[in-house]
This record gives C-alpha cells, sequence and structure tokens, in this order.
C-alpha cells in the first residue's frame, strides 16, 4: 500500500515542496510516472516566431503533436535534413501562400517549425494507419501544414511515408527524402518518365540507366562523375553551352535553379521530340510574397506564358514547372533502388540536435558537397524515451 503520505497530492511530494522526503515514500513506477510528465505533452523543437536571418531560430519547448486523422501516424525523429528550403522559409519565402493553406487548414502560422524530410521510429499509429506498426522504422516528408522535423516528434500521414532502407543509418536515410520526392514529382509526374522506358532516354538525372549529362563546379566534377554521371560539365565554364551541345541535345532537361541559366539549359533539348524542360524553381512563391496571392499568380503565369510557351511551340517542346509533393509510394520506390546500391547517400556532416543553428549556418555558407543532417539524441535527460 501506499504510505499516507505517498498518497497526498502528486504537486505537494515533489522535490520544489516543503515535502522532499516524501518522494521517499513512492514506488519506482510512480516515480518514472512523475518524471515523464514534463515530457509526456511537450517536446523540444528550432522555431521561429517571426522571420529572418539564423538568429530567429531558437530551440523551444512546444506542445506534442497530435494525431489529427485516422490516417496519421506519429514518430520519434531520428534525424533530419537540412535543405535549402529551410533557411528560406526561416527569411519568409513562400508565406503568403503558405498563409492561405494554413487559414484553410486552421493552423497557426507560428511558432513555426521548419525541417522537411526525416528518419525515425513510429510511436504511435491511427486507427486507420495500418501499413506501420509502433517500432517501424520509417522515412518521409510530411506536408508543411503537418510540421517540420526539426523536432523530436513529427505527425506525418502514412501516404507521406515509407520503411527506411535497412541498410542505413538514421542519418544517411534523412539525407533523402525531400530531394527524392521533389525530383519524382519533376521527372514522374510533369516529365513522365518510366523505370522500363528510360534506357533510351539522354536527359541532365541517372537511376534507371538514363545517359546522363550533369553541370557542376569544378572542385565537384570527380565526384559527380563517381555518382554514376555519364558526362559532367563545369558550369562556370566560359563556353558551357557550346561543350553541352557536343554531347547532343536533351530529351529532358531539370533545372533547380531557374533564371538565364535555366533558359540556357531549355536551349539544348531536342526539336520536335516532345522534349520537356523542368524547372523546379517557378517564379510562384516569390511573386506571390512580393504582389500578394491574385496578382503574383497573375505574374508567374504572365512570366510562363512570354517565355516558355513561345520557346516550346517554336521547336515542339514543353515546359513545366516542378514542385514538392510527399510522395510515400515514390520512397518506397527508391528504397528499392537504395537496397541494391542504385542511389547512395551522400553525407557532408552532422550536427547534433542541439547545433541545428550551425547546420543552418553551414548550408547558408554555401559550397556543399553533400547533405547536412542534424541528429537527435536517442533518449532524454532521464535517460527513458518520451511517453506519449
Amino acid at each position: 500500500m501506499l504510505s499516507n503520505c505517498a498518497l497526498r497530492p502528486l504537486r505537494r511530494c515533489l522535490p520544489d515542496t516543503n515535502h522532499p522526503t516524501c518522494f521517499n515514500y513512492l514506488p519506482t513506477r510512480l516515480l518514472a510516472f512523475s518524471r515523464s510528465l514534463c515530457i509526456a505533452h511537450s517536446m523540444e523543437a528550432w522555431t521561429i516566431d517571426g522571420y529572418g536571418s539564423n538568429d530567429v531560430l531558437e530551440l523551444s519547448n512546444v506542445p506534442l503533436p497530435k494525431l489529427q486523422k485516422s490516417t496519421d501516424v506519429l514518430i520519434r525523429v531520428r534525424a533530419a535534413s537540412v535543405n535549402p528550403i529551410d533557411y528560406r522559409m526561416r527569411s519568409g519565402y513562400g508565406q503568403t501562400l503558405l498563409n492561405l493553406w494554413r487559414k484553410a487548414e486552421k493552423v497557426d502560422e507560428f511558432p513555426l517549425i521548419l525541417g522537411r524530410d526525416f528518419s525515425g521510429e513510429v510511436l504511435k499509429t491511427g486507427r486507420l494507419a495500418r501499413r506501420f506498426e509502433k517500432g517501424d522504422e520509417v522515412w518521409g516528408t510530411p506536408s508543411v501544414i503537418s510540421g517540420g522535423t526539426h523536432a523530436e516528434v513529427v505527425v506525418a500521414s502514412q501516404d507521406e511515408i515509407s520503411i527506411k532502407p535497412s541498410i542505413w543509418t538514421h542519418q544517411e536515410a534523412a539525407s533523402l527524402p525531400y530531394v527524392a520526392c521533389t525530383v519524382w514529382t519533376a521527372l514522374i509526374s510533369r516529365a513522365g518518365l518510366k523505370p522500363n522506358e528510360c534506357h533510351k532516354k539522354r536527359q541532365l538525372l541517372k537511376a534507371w540507366g538514363a545517359y546522363v549529362v550533369s553541370t557542376c563546379s569544378s572542385d565537384a566534377v570527380e565526384l559527380v562523375a563517381g555518382l554514376g554521371a555519364d558526362h559532367v560539365v563545369d558550369y562556370t565554364a566560359s563556353n558551357l553551352e557550346d561543350e553541352l551541345k557536343t554531347v547532343g541535345s536533351f530529351d529532358v532537361v531539370l533545372d533547380p535553379f531557374g533564371g538565364d541559366l535555366g533558359r540556357q539549359y531549355a536551349r539544348l533539348l531536342s526539336k520536335w521530340k516532345g522534349s520537356i524542360f523542368v524547372t523546379l524553381a517557378p517564379p510562384v512563391l516569390n511573386n506571390t510574397d512580393k504582389l500578394g496571392a491574385g496578382l503574383g499568380l497573375l505574374s508567374a503565369g504572365q512570366n510562363l506564358a512570354s517565355t516558355a510557351i513561345p520557346e516550346a511551340l517554336c521547336s515542339g517542346n514543353l515546359v513545366s514547372w516542378g514542385f514538392f509533393s510527399p510522395n510515400g509510394s515514390a520512397l518506397d520506390h527508391i528504397c528499392s533502388l537504395c537496397l541494391s546500391g542504385m542511389i547512395k547517400p551522400i553525407v557532408q556532416e552532422v550536427f547534433p540536435f542541439s547545433k541545428t543553428k550551425d547546420a543552418y549556418a553551414k548550408l547558408e555558407g554555401g559550397h556543399a558537397r553533400g547533405k547536412i543532417v542534424v541528429s537527435m539524441d536517442p533518449v532524454d535527460a532521464t535517460g527513458e524515451e518520451p511517453s506519449v
């Protein structure tokens, strides 16, 4: 039986009360429960309460996310990567359209947790989230509205995650989902590529047997060639376009940067073969941030009509915008490529969770030669897993 002292309200038995000795009478399980109270409903996360430079990032204690839908999965984050989109969102990129989405979903703008991909372990599943069970090791990319991954725990739909490659560590697995899903949208959804049709394609990408030409800076040529590119061109060369022309025309060009360089690449497409140029840097978010939702969308459409469509019509080509989209099925397929050795993780540096701010600064400084990853401590200060 509990002593009379132990039956008193728990708040009177905590060390900061006038009855410190009554802690001696609490049974072990109740002691463990009392220690876990502080983490049962909260977690640590890197948040911002306003847009700006790296100084706005703070390590905060925030409410533990809850399952909102029956298909949601609660995941303990073991590692997460830092992507350029993270420091751009920290500075306010995309806030106009994202706030319209947040308003529709009744989600607060701040505090905002950044981070787009992760690798971790399932803690809890919704009633209809039958693809996964507690303890599964998963990787994925939650939607922007679901919350960021630079936190101890994240919620994602079961359709946004996949079983992580078993041969990879969490740090390695966390380096890929956001990039993989973005490229998948561009090449599959926009360019219409399929695994069994790529062996005859020539494109600026490689995993399905395509002939790949890639551009990079001079000090990264060896790295990119080692990843499997058939031909690597230094984009700082003064005769870049001429050198690319010596390789031949292309069926698909994937442009991650946009601007004048993207239009230069677009001129390399094969003529009258239904070739396609896909840019991952459309002007939609920039324009809506500057001009508001209505005028921004109109301006972006005019930009496409004035620069892309005429060029496409004149040579029989297509131009498309590529956007990130969470895709668990894509990660299922990519996992099989990882397990077969077709895709390999390139991690430049791993930062502890407490140094996430430094990870942002490292990436924002430029010249990354691999992914920047944040690794979470697998246990809390008491040595116990958080209670959920």
